[in-house]
């Protein structure tokens, strides 16, 4: 469950560059700053990931922020280090992500991650704890890599179950249904001497 911690944030500057020709974006996106949306509604919280049957280890202690634009998008703030994250708990691990926010740091010591969908801001919602995404839904996935979005995965989620699934998946870095490639191995030679 995701419990707000934040109140939302509305910008008055347009987020116009990010249309919606933009949502089948190539290979690697180092333009739009999902960190600074112009222009949008953004609201924080923290929590863990919902539908999924995996354990809370992998699951919680997560950041979010969803923001909510022409395009609206997800981003999910996963702290670097496992047994660290787990020992924190909600209360520090919030008490970090306000400071980060508030201080507009690079969120060095979490790994971001991007989820394109559309969906809607459940406080214009007659039912706020109503579903906020249609399915079938496409997903795009994308990672921070230094300063820039690099993208990860599509995928067509048919249900929330499916939708969660993927999110796990890219966070964690599981297959996604494309093969990985294995590493060149080396060659040992053998002489005889």
């Amino acid at each position: 469950m995701k419990v707000t911690i934040y109140i939302a944030i509305a910008c008055c500057i347009s987020f116009a560059s990010y249309s919606q020709k933009n949502l089948d974006i190539e290979a690697n996106n180092s333009k739009v700053d999902f960190l600074n949306p112009q222009g949008c509604i953004v609201r924080y919280s923290h929590g863990a990931l919902q539908g999924t049957k995996h354990s809370e280890d992998s699951t919680g202690y997560l950041g979010f922020a969803d923001v909510f634009c022409k395009n609206p998008y997800e981003v999910i703030f996963l702290y670097k280090d496992l047994q660290t994250r787990k020992k924190m708990g909600y209360n520090v691990l919030s008490q970090i992500f306000l400071q980060k926010e508030l201080g507009k740091d690079d969120y060095s010591d979490f790994n971001c991650f991007v989820f394109v969908y559309p969906h809607r801001d459940p406080e214009k919602q007659k039912d706020v704890d109503a579903m906020n995404i249609d399915f079938p839904v496409t997903v795009l996935a994308y990672k921070k890599v230094g300063n820039t979005w690099k993208f990860v995965s599509k995928t067509k989620a048919a249900t929330f179950e499916k939708f969660s699934e993927f999110q796990f998946r890219v966070l964690y870095n599981f297959s996604l249904g494309v093969p990985h490639q294995r590493p060149a191995q080396k060659t040992q030679s053998t002489s005889g001497n």
